[in-house]
């Protein structure tokens, strides 16, 4: 079976990739300006607003499963 990757894949496989890599400049480099996110706290607005909410996680470490 052939592999297609479309070009929101390639973008969504490297926003991940930088995540998980703790790379939050790089991961943020593939968010859009004007996002808009429904999140638990409420609505956020802007790369700005995403960036602060998601900056804290970007610090909890990974613990391995047993």
């Amino acid at each position: 079976m052939a592999e297609h990757k479309s070009p929101a894949l390639t973008v969504a496989m490297a926003l991940y990739q930088a995540w998980t890599g703790k790379d939050l400049d790089l991961a943020m480099s593939y968010v859009s300006d004007d996002i808009v996110c429904e999140a638990p706290p409420g609505r956020i607005e802007g790369k700005e607003q995403y960036r602060a909410f998601w900056g804290p996680f970007s610090r909890i470490s990974q613990t391995p499963r047993s």
